[in-house]
């Protein structure tokens, strides 16, 4: 039977803490390294943010704050930041609490449904808070940015 995990988590990203809910088929705990891994079938959710992915791994700073997740594993993830909304997927993403920054690694894709401009590559840099990106590629798979112009 699945096994669903709810969790409080708090976010420094925004002004005001908000609360996530993370979900899996498993749990488990490692409090010698300020750790909890999320096995299978993960789901999180945060107000209107969604991420989907086989593995998570929530790190805690030493004040017991959510310093960092990683996500692996047929990572997919709906993002949305003002009146920005980011579609995406990637091999692994990493998120880093206290500087908003999304680092997606392997197939990466990041479409900005608002704008209308999708970003490939091997890794995608997205600022949340800044919208600064940085995407770089292998040499036998180039960057690509595709966006609509009006004529």
């Amino acid at each position: 039977m699945k096994n669903i995990i709810l969790i409080s988590l708090i976010f420094y990203s925004n002004l005001f803490a908000s609360s996530v809910e993370i979900t899996s088929d498993s749990f488990f705990a490692d409090n010698s390294s300020n750790k909890l891994y999320f096995i299978d079938n993960v789901k999180i959710k945060k107000e209107k943010d969604r991420l989907f992915a086989n593995l998570l791994v929530v790190y805690f700073n030493e004040n017991n704050e959510t310093a960092k997740y990683e996500a692996s594993g047929d990572v997919k993830f709906n993002i949305f930041k003002d009146k920005t909304h980011y579609k995406g997927s990637a091999d692994s993403v990493e998120y880093i609490v206290k500087t908003t920054k999304y680092i997606l690694l392997g197939n990466a894709i990041v479409k900005d449904l608002s704008f209308k401009r999708d970003l490939y590559g091997d890794k995608i840099i997205l600022n949340i808070s800044t919208g600064n990106t940085r995407v770089n590629s292998k040499k036998d798979k180039p960057s690509k940015f595709i966006f609509e112009m009006e004529d």
